[in-house]
């Protein structure tokens, strides 16, 4: 049934989540007591998850990895908050916002893996109230494609960076922005 709350296990993991009218996830709560490393499923039954929810993982302290998987557009606002034990995560190319304070108190960020530049240049980071939207935002190093980025050369397919694109970002050593770039945040 549309809009209403539904569960199920993934990796022994149990999700909440509701389907919008196009067959479209959006998960909305997990426990609290999940560790380790987790990879939020593609799908969960006939639905593709395209949203992670407003505090869906918030308080889950003992998370030390999350992987996105690609089709996720959206995370929400204190999605990952208090994921004290958060080290790395994983963002797909198809993430386009990410929520106020999605990653607020998570302290221990130390690597955030990427494999699309361009991508990651356009997404939203709605730091309205209390920040933290950028998960780079307490010194991580950034991985383009496994790789640590150091000397970031901006391609030329890129016409804005957004606000926050890079704020906190520890391992950057040069950044060179091609004429193409007509806006930065």
């Amino acid at each position: 049934v549309t809009g209403e709350n539904r569960y199920t296990i993934s990796n022994a993991i149990l999700y909440k989540y509701t389907v919008d009218g196009n067959g479209n996830a959006t998960i909305i709560d997990v426990p609290d007591g999940i560790e380790g490393e987790i990879a939020i499923p593609q799908n969960i039954g006939s639905a593709k998850v395209v949203s992670i929810g407003n505090e869906a993982f918030e308080d889950c302290a003992l998370i030390t990895c999350v992987i996105i998987p690609e089709g996720v557009t959206h995370i929400g606002r204190d999605a990952f908050s208090w994921c004290e034990s958060l080290e790395s995560i994983k963002i797909p190319s198809s993430v386009a916002y990410i929520g106020d304070g999605a990653f607020s108190l998570c302290d221990n960020i130390g690597s955030v893996y990427i494999s699309d530049l361009k991508a990651w240049c356009e997404i939203t980071f709605d730091n309205s109230t209390c920040g933290r939207a950028n998960p780079l935002a307490y010194g991580a190093d950034l991985y383009l494609n496994d790789l640590l980025v150091q000397n970031l050369n901006i391609p030329n397919s890129v016409t804005f960076i957004g606000k926050y694109a890079f704020y906190g970002c520890s391992g950057l050593t040069s950044i060179t922005i091609p004429n193409s770039v007509t806006f930065i945040g």
